[in-house]
């Protein structure tokens, strides 16, 4: 489920049912909006595999979902070095063209070292391709080597994705995972409801969406899920919050994939300005949940009846953003809400069915 990512980042996947896997998997990171540019350089180091941008180069294409690193034949490049006495065997490359229709090709130099370059294996794109590009795989002859190099062979390649181990292995089909592009949260003009929107792409084995939101002082709590698509592409969602909390609420996703595991999103914030009580549900039959600003001294709520009689009073202890009336012994009617604290008070009518 976009988390903004670091420069030279990566995600580590588990392969579960896979007797080898890759000592380095790594995706370009973004930068910080989807659509700037930044140019990056550094390096990124997993389990004795070391990668590292021979010479700064451009991050972008975030509008696609995807990032791309662009190589060029001369100096822009990427290196694989072993930091172990194991040689590098295979390597896995995403990478395209400039657009759709464009076709590239990549070279894939080894040895021990970048001074002492033993052989070259190439790949050529057959036909244009979309972001993120096609997979080509290459396995280094004679053992392997300590040393590769990856480049262009032709026009402008752009680079997504790479892997590399010191045995065979094999990619699972979720190799480029679920990306969040955006996820945003935005109160209505009048203050009553939350709409909450996010952008995903790259949908592989996701199941759901969990959506959950805290006030001030409280921990996060799940309040609706959204089934994903679970295709390729760029896909829209939303969901509505109609019962939002009184003053600061902050809001996540917890995105959940088949296979059990997890990830959160970042969390955004709203203030909800000049609203003094929200219940729920409306009309109520057994339980009444009434959302407040979060209390720092603890207030009174009163249910009381339309000829002013006191019928129930329950306290909205500390901490708490929200707190639950038990109303099913009330007669069916209408009826008023009180809340009392720091000498203000503020009422709501509600109905018992």
């Amino acid at each position: 489920m976009k988390k903004t990512l670091p420069f030279f980042a990566c995600l580590c996947m588990l392969f579960a049912l896979v007797t080898k896997a890759q000592q380095l998997t790594y995706k370009v990171p973004g930068p910080a909006t989807t659509t700037s540019t930044d140019v990056v350089s550094g390096t990124n180091t997993q389990n004795n595999i070391k990668l590292d941008y021979e010479t700064t180069g451009v991050v972008a294409d975030g509008t696609s979902g995807f990032f791309y690193y662009t190589l060029n034949n001369t100096t822009r490049n990427v290196a694989l070095t072993s930091l172990s006495a194991n040689n590098i065997t295979k390597i896995s490359v995403q990478y395209r063209g400039t657009g759709n229709s464009s076709v590239s090709g990549i070279s894939v130099s080894y040895g021990s070292s970048a001074s002492a370059i033993e052989g070259t294996l190439t790949h050529t794109m057959s036909a244009g391709a979309p972001a993120p590009g096609i997979l080509a795989e290459f396995t280094i002859p004679n053992g392997g080597a300590k040393f590769v190099q990856i480049k262009r062979t032709s026009s402008t390649a752009r680079l997504y994705f790479v892997a590399a181990g010191f045995a065979d292995y094999t990619l699972p089909t979720d190799y480029l995972p679920l990306e969040l592009l955006s996820f945003a949260a935005k109160p209505d003009a009048l203050g009553k409801t939350v709409n909450l929107n996010w952008k995903t792409t790259n949908e592989v084995n996701t199941q759901d969406f969990v959506v959950e939101r805290k006030a001030d002082g409280t921990d996060f709590s799940a309040m609706a899920t959204v089934q994903s698509k679970n295709t390729t592409g760029v896909h829209d969602y939303s969901f509505t919050d109609k019962n939002p909390f009184v003053g600061n609420a902050y809001y996540r996703l917890k995105q959940r994939d088949k296979d059990g595991t997890h990830t959160y999103s970042d969390v955004v914030h709203v203030k909800i300005e000049g609203i003094s009580l929200s219940l729920q549900p409306n009309p109520a039959s057994h339980e009444l949940v009434v959302n407040h600003e979060n209390v720092k001294s603890t207030g009174v709520l009163k249910v009381v009846g339309l000829d002013g009689r006191s019928l129930i009073k329950a306290n909205a202890n500390t901490g708490t953003a929200s707190t639950t009336i038990n109303v099913a012994s009330l007669a069916s009617g209408t009826y008023l809400l009180v809340y009392e604290i720091n000498g203000q008070t503020q009422s709501q009518k509600f109905i018992k069915k």
